[in-house]
């Protein structure tokens, strides 16, 4: 085959969708997706590695047709993933747990030991030791299964098993790594005392290198099945929402906010944040500087639980026309419960979900106020998300707040991981 022009096969593994997409010349020119094979139960959230696996042949096998319909050379293969979701494994490389996925809130109690032994845990630009980080995750698997932990060889997080997968090679990168508080975000290395502290080696762990920088070669069968040039570099392109970011275009003066699964706000800064909140992290923006997030975990999942649950017959438009802007009802959520206050013989099912689209509201308008203390009108950010196609709830959240919308671009996730490779590796190999 005579390529017409090149590509670069960038992959996004998300918490809902694993997308994947040929990006050539700043645009997807084809595309695919499979869920992400999480399981729900009550506090724990975990994937089945084999099901993982299965899929990405096919994702890749998919995408591999679609280059050679179109006679397009690939030239590299980028990843870029969730952050914190990690699975151990045994001296023959096999899982020994599901993937743990990085909205699992078992870690509870091993991050109040972190944050005891480490009181200055954040200081330095690190995230707040809580239950979704590595560092907590690693821990709690240490004190609730000692047998499993004492025979794991290799600690890797989603995005480095993949590439272990498809490489042969275990190997990260420092953004997506720099988000479980293991890792110096200033000096570069492993905190080796905290990893001490958990009982992880640093040789159980991958290689951590610059996202986007740092490429082995695709092995064989992978490429052979899925119908790719042999030998094409693979990278680790940091997580999905520094992606997301890249692609879109984020500035220190232009911000993105992803409406998915989870509510998060991505700003750039010239220097990692030095005080945070718990729900704030900071790291490494793979094309220079340094990142600020802000997450509310549960914003998608619980206005798809409220919609399934009140209102599952019926469709959004008609929920925006009868829902009253300030309901009567208030909803809590906490510790994975949802409860009401409020309520009377008249309340009706819009209510309900009006109430945990006003608890949505209320969130949005404190991890703002924490961002930017001095204000926020006339403040302007991307929207991406699948919720950001929600005009309605978008200017509900203007009104609340003073922010101005732009839509971000589609697929910014894909787009960027082909950023992060063009600037990291070919321009500066060039």
């Amino acid at each position: 085959m005579v390529a017409n022009q090149t590509a670069i096969l960038a992959l996004d593994l998300g918490t809902t969708l694993v997308k994947g997409g040929l990006v050539s010349g700043g645009r997807v020119l084809a595309r695919g997706h499979f869920p992400f094979p999480v399981r729900y139960d009550g506090l724990k959230r975990e994937a089945d590695p084999e099901e993982f696996r299965r899929g990405l042949a096919g994702l890749l096998a998919g995408l591999g047709r679609q280059a050679r319909k179109r006679r397009l050379e690939v030239l590299a293969v980028g990843v870029a993933s969730q952050a914190q979701t990690f699975t151990a494994l045994d001296r023959r490389g096999r899982p020994l747990i599901p993937f743990i996925v990085w909205n699992d809130r078992r870690a509870g109690a091993a991050a109040e030991l972190l944050r005891a032994r480490f009181p200055d845990f954040s200081a330095g630009g690190h995230q707040p030791a809580d239950s979704l980080s590595f560092a907590a995750k690693l821990l709690h698997l240490r004190r609730e299964r000692p047998e499993v932990f004492s025979r794991a060889r290799r600690f890797l997080l989603l995005n480095e098993w993949s590439l272990w997968q498809l490489t042969g090679f275990a190997f990260g990168d420092s953004t997506n790594f720099g988000m479980g508080g293991l890792y110096d975000l200033r000096a570069g290395g492993l905190l080796e005392e905290r990893l001490g502290f958990i009982g992880v080696a640093p040789e159980q762990l991958a290689r951590i290198r610059t996202a986007g920088a740092f490429g082995r070669p695709l092995r064989p069968d992978w490429a052979g099945a899925a119908g790719l040039p042999p030998g094409i570099p693979v990278f680790s392109c940091a997580n999905d929402q520094a992606a997301a970011a890249a692609g879109a275009g984020v500035t220190e003066s232009l911000g993105l906010v992803s409406l998915g699964t989870a509510l998060v706000f991505y700003l750039r800064r010239p220097e990692p944040a030095r005080a945070l909140t718990p729900a704030q992290m900071t790291g490494i923006f793979p094309l220079g500087g340094y990142f600020l997030l802000s997450v509310e975990p549960s914003f998608g999942d619980l206005l798809d639980w409220g919609k399934r649950t009140f209102w599952p017959d019926r469709g959004w438009p008609e929920f925006w026309r009868r829902a009253p802007r300030r309901p009567a009802v208030r909803a809590v959520f906490a510790d994975n419960q949802v409860g009401f206050s409020g309520l009377g013989l008249e309340t009706g099912r819009a209510d309900l979900l009006a109430a945990l689209v006003e608890l949505g509201r209320e969130r949005f308008r404190v991890h703002l106020a924490e961002l930017f203390p001095a204000g926020t009108a006339g403040r302007e950010f991307l929207a991406g998300g699948g919720w950001a196609a929600s005009k309605p709830l978008l200017d509900r959240l203007a009104v609340d707040t003073g922010i101005r919308w732009r839509p971000a671009p589609a697929e910014c996730a894909l787009l960027g991981v082909a950023r992060i490779i063009e600037a990291n590796y070919f321009q500066k190999k060039a």
